[in-house]
């Protein structure tokens, strides 16, 4: 007889014991919780990530995004933007003026300076004092503070400096410096101090222009007045009041010169008024003179004879008016003998005579 063949559950040997299924059911839930945990960690990783690419353009700011190292032209306006974490690179202009200050050709001054006490002996220390070179080979120490404010953020964007403030008092030095190399030292403690800023910011302007800074200047001011140096200080200062003196002087010429081209131009409107009016006065004169000749000459055309002795009436009353005694007649011929006064001159020849002869109290008869 053939033995017979154990059956399945026979041959899969006894049942595991209870204890080993509880440890398999145990184990395939922490693999589960761990892979849930690890999903969550991943997920607030990712939301982390995205979340972190967000910033902020404050309302004084433009913003720029640069990605891999190329820009986008587009400005970022105030506000929530977003970017792309490591890939992209956020660029901040500020829009606001601001001033940068150069002391760089100043004197290194301490507390006695800064009071105005300050003696200085020798010659300057080049490792602390600055200066500026004159074209005239005289030394001027001075600070300077230039206004300047964002013209176009995208190009001050594409310019990397990496010290900005920096690099902007870098070439306001340099402006300074080829400005005063071609003026005289009396030109920029005198008059021409604000030639000399006007200049420097125009030059200041032109090396921002060929970099394409997109920063525009607004003014350079005296941060600390232009002065010589403590040595020659009072030298320069007689200079100055003898400047002043010369400038008063020019002044006083100037004014005394206008108001004798003012005198003569009343005078000489006065004269030409004066002129004026004889000239009306001659003319009106002349004009009575002319009105009289015509009514004159129309009564004569008339009757010639009655004019002819008005007329010599006139002329024999103007002659005759020292006359004592004048006889005027209308009609017919009239003849007048006239005989010179001699009486006094007599008198006169007969008291010399007197004289002369030595008789006093003579008296010559009529």
């Amino acid at each position: 007889m053939k033995q017979s063949e154990p059956s399945p559950a026979q041959a899969a040997g006894p049942p595991p014991p209870a204890h080993e299924e509880a440890a398999t059911a145990a184990l395939e839930e922490a693999v589960a919780l761990a892979l849930s945990v690890l999903k969550g960690v991943i997920v607030l990783l990712v939301i982390a990530f995205l979340a972190s690419g967000f910033f902020t353009i404050s309302s004084n700011e433009v913003g720029f995004i640069r990605r891999l190292g190329v820009q986008d032209d587009t400005p970022l306006e105030a506000g929530l933007h977003w970017r792309w974490q490591v890939v992209d690179e956020v660029l901040r202009i500020d829009k606001r003026p601001r001033t940068l200050v150069s002391d760089r050709f100043d004197l290194a001054r301490d507390v006695e300076d800064l009071a105005g006490d300050a003696q200085r002996q020798g010659g300057l220390n080049p490792a602390k004092d600055g200066y500026l070179l004159t074209g005239d080979t005289n030394v001027v120490h001075v600070s300077l503070a230039a206004r300047v404010a964002p013209r176009s953020p995208y190009l001050q964007s594409r310019t990397r400096f990496a010290d900005p403030d920096a690099a902007l008092g870098a070439l306001l030095d340099r402006a300074a410096l080829q400005t005063a190399a071609y003026r005289k030292v009396d030109a920029l403690l005198g008059g021409g101090k604000a030639a000399f800023l006007e200049a420097t910011k125009r030059e200041l302007q032109d090396s921002l222009d060929q970099i394409e800074g997109g920063i525009a200047v607004q003014g350079v001011d005296l941060e600390r007045d232009l002065s010589p140096s403590p040595q020659v200080r009072e030298a320069f200062g007689q200079v100055t009041q003898a400047s002043q003196r010369v400038d008063k002087l020019r002044s006083e010429a100037q004014g005394a010169a206008n108001k004798i081209s003012n005198d003569a131009i009343v005078n000489a409107a006065k004269l030409e008024s004066d002129a004026k009016a004889r000239a009306d006065a001659l003319l009106s004169d002349a004009s009575a003179m002319k009105k009289e000749y015509d009514a004159q000459l129309a009564a004569y055309q008339r009757d010639p004879r009655t004019v002819r002795e008005r007329l010599l009436a006139r002329v024999l009353a103007e002659a005759l008016q020292e006359v004592g005694e004048a006889f005027l007649v209308s009609e017919g011929e009239l003849r007048i003998s006239l005989e010179r006064d001699t009486r006094r001159e007599r008198k006169e020849l007969q008291q010399r005579a007197a004289e002369r002869l030595g008789v006093g109290g003579a008296e010559g008869g009529e």
